[in-house]
């Protein structure tokens, strides 16, 4: 199964060892970059353009630049280019103001809890990869 390339951008370094843990763990084909913020994030999508990512998870909540924020950048940059990228925002809360503001992102498939338990790499995989 050829690898699922995924940039992963969150800014508590814990959910990045987590995240490596449960996808070697689960056998998962996801092909994982890590940003520690919205800019670094931006950076990896700029300069790979020829491995631009299939799936992006990104979390609401961070310093300077938040999840919404990097949402916006996307949109502006990247998602007429890459209109086939998967965009899921990960929390660690599930506050209804934030969902609310998630709807108006028509291109981000879901809102999920974080770290991301193996069941849900699979749903994913399952569901919008297949």
């Amino acid at each position: 199964m050829k690898p699922i390339k995924t940039l992963f951008v969150d800014d508590d370094i814990n959910i990045h060892d987590i995240t490596k843990i449960l996808i070697d763990l689960g056998k998962l084909p996801f092909d994982c970059r890590f940003a520690l913020s919205g800019e670094e994030g931006l950076k990896v999508l700029r300069s790979s353009t020829d491995n631009f990512p299939e799936v992006i998870f990104v979390d609401i909540n961070m310093p300077l630049m938040d999840g919404f924020g990097f949402l916006n950048h996307y949109e502006n940059e990247f998602l007429t280019g890459f209109p086939n990228t998967l965009l899921f925002m990960l929390t660690s809360s599930m506050r209804s103001t934030d969902k609310d503001r998630i709807k108006k992102y028509t291109f981000v498939k879901d809102f999920l809890p974080k770290p991301l338990e193996p069941e849900l790499w699979e749903e994913i995989h399952i569901k919008y990869l297949y």
